[in-house]
């Protein structure tokens, strides 16, 4: 959300466990709602991606301050493998790009490859 002034919003509702995102292919953005509780590693998360997907590349990104940071991705077929890893943060959007369409379940247990 983008705002030219300084300000917040209210909302109320319940604490969402885990669930199945629908990734497109190409660029996602998506949040970890049980990252508070379990610790995530990006590279978990993406090993598992190329797994499900028998894609090629995946990355996952931050975004703090103007840049793209954490970042990690995992180029599975050209022989790179993970670079950068780093734990997933509760309450923090990332931007997910995976080369072919996938479906993931945003719960650290189901994670793990």
């Amino acid at each position: 959300m983008y705002s030219d002034r300084a300000g917040s919003i209210g909302g109320s509702g319940q604490v969402v466990s885990g669930q199945a995102v629908s990734l497109s292919a190409g660029w996602n953005l998506v949040g970890f709602p049980d990252a508070g509780s379990t610790s995530i590693s990006a590279g978990t998360f993406l090993s598992g991606l190329l797994q499900q997907t028998s894609g090629c590349y995946a990355e996952i990104d931050g975004y703090k301050a103007g840049a793209y940071t954490p970042s990690a991705f995992d180029q599975g077929c050209g022989g790179l493998g993970l670079i950068g890893n780093f734990t997933v943060q509760a309450g923090q959007g990332y931007f997910v790009y995976t080369d072919r369409v996938g479906v993931r379940t945003l719960l650290a247990p189901a994670l793990s490859p």
